[in-house]
């Protein structure tokens, strides 16, 4: 019987593992969004490894965030789903504010947020010219939300030429299942992986 290939082996075959090889692009990454995810622990650990990581390898980070103004019939039916979806964020713990302080620690500059009006990132021309100018065959995809954002602008990164790993635990949204669900789904056409793989690739990172 044929063995299957596993994640790592495939990001080795297509050479889409070493630093050299990524960039990373990491929607959405505002206080507000933070704030309503389910995963806020796991989320913070595997956004400072992704930090450091892109520090230490020189890897080019991309940073997008959706603002769509207006009120168009699809957007008002956008928003209900969205708000039909938040219904199901768990209550807040003690633990937040900790988490929030983690997560500030890597917020960028304003200046570095590339604005984008569609869930899909790769509808920017902005962002396909910044990856066009690193010029890496992979786009490692972190953020919010993992239904939605993150799903979308994955499975729009095949169609540019680019092959699309989704970082899991540098992603989030507002319920376990929405989560599992959508990493379900992705994975059945692009690579999905955590920050353990990533540790197995590029080994640990001092994140004192």
């Amino acid at each position: 019987m044929k063995k299957c290939m596993d994640n790592l082996e495939r990001l080795s075959k297509y050479s889409i593992s070493s630093p050299g090889d990524v960039s990373f692009l990491i929607i959405n990454y505002t206080g507000d969004q933070f704030s309503r995810i389910f995963s806020k622990m796991e989320f913070v650990t595997a956004i400072r490894y992704v930090s450091e990581a892109s520090r230490k390898f020189s890897i080019p980070v991309i940073y997008a965030s959706k603002e769509i103004s207006g009120n168009s019939p699809i957007r008002s039916y956008l928003n209900e789903k969205l708000e039909k979806r938040s219904r199901f964020l768990p209550a807040m713990s003690a633990y937040d504010e900790r988490f929030r302080e983690g997560f500030i620690r890597y917020l960028p500059s304003g200046d570095k947020v590339i604005r984008v009006t569609s869930e899909d990132a790769f509808k920017s021309d902005e962002v396909r010219i910044a990856l066009d100018h690193y010029g890496r065959r992979a786009v490692y995809i972190c953020g919010f939300r993992t239904e939605v954002e993150v799903h979308m602008t994955a499975l729009s990164c095949l169609s540019n030429g680019y092959f699309p790993v989704v970082v899991s635990d540098a992603t989030s949204t507002f319920s376990e299942r929405s989560f599992y669900s959508a990493l379900d789904s992705m994975s059945q056409v692009v690579e999905v992986i955590d920050t353990r793989d990533l540790i197995k690739l590029w080994g640990d990172i001092d994140q004192a």
